[in-house]
């Protein structure tokens, strides 16, 4: 089954362990009878790690023809729940993967094409047949197949939703099985404060960068006005200066105007 392709080729690095495990029947047609799984640490990926841990996924399987598959876990999270992941519950899981495969093959080869076929031929028939004698009745049985049709498919995509459902308890009940109620249930557990903790240190982690960008912000805004402060205070010297300037000139401009008048009065006498 193909699931998560994109991120199946993204995981391009080193796998930290490799597992090879025996499939329950052998696929039709093919020489294959094992399946691979790769695991990778999700942190090598940060990109794939910020898209699943958002989503409260901290592993996340991948596989592009149901045969190999790449684990990608995030390392903290492989470290609490490892025994979740070793080859026996891993072959539970592929074997999941299969069934799941399989369901959707039958959906599709039993319901969808056979019954696009159907509707295909019949909107053919009616066209054929009733188009220019009653294309009133044409168009309303033309509809009326087709809302059938659509019908019949949520029907039983609701029912292949149901089998998927259904074998995926049925998977979890074989770990459970495997590993003990007792223990089962303490790895849930661990798993559950994992996720806890996780999401709290990420809401702390956002907190604290808010924080400091709302402390260089107001940083910039200090600065800025210490810069218009001193700004204004070196206009303010600069006016004082002019006006001392100013008024040493306009002092002086008095002073020879005096002089001036003085020793026109003493040329007069």
């Amino acid at each position: 089954m193909k699931i998560n392709e994109r991120v199946f080729e993204r995981l391009n690095g080193e796998a930290f362990e490799i597992q090879e495990l025996e499939m329950e029947v052998s696929k039709e047609d093919e020489a294959v009878n094992k399946r691979k799984v790769e695991l990778f640490y999700l942190d090598e990926y940060p990109e794939i790690l910020d898209e699943f841990s958002r989503q409260g996924k901290f592993a996340v399987w991948s596989s592009v023809d149901g045969v190999n598959y790449r684990l990608a876990i995030e390392t903290g999270y492989y470290e609490t729940l490892k025994e979740l992941y070793g080859t026996k519950v891993n072959k539970i899981w592929t074997d999941f993967w299969d069934e799941c495969s399989k369901i959707s093959s039958n959906f599709t080869r039993k319901i969808v094409l056979p019954g696009t076929i159907i509707v295909v031929l019949a909107l053919i028939i009616f066209y054929a047949t009733l188009r220019n004698s009653n294309p009133t009745l044409n168009n309303g049985l033309s509809i009326a197949v087709g809302v059938i049709y659509l019908f019949v498919v949520l029907v039983f995509r609701k029912l292949t939703t149901k089998k998927i459902s259904d074998a995926n308890r049925e998977a979890l009940e074989k770990i459970k099985k495997y590993l003990g109620n007792d223990r089962f249930e303490e790895l849930l557990d661990a798993q559950r404060k994992y996720i806890d903790d996780y999401t709290q240190r990420l809401i702390e982690e956002a907190d604290r960068m808010d924080a400091e960008f709302e402390a260089s912000q107001q940083a910039l805004a200090n600065k800025a006005l210490e810069d218009e402060t001193q700004d204004l205070n070196q206009s303010q010297s600069d006016e004082k200066i002019n006006d001392e300037v100013e008024a040493k000139e306009s002092e002086d401009v008095e002073i020879i105007d005096a002089e001036i008048v003085e020793e026109e009065r003493k040329e007069t006498k």
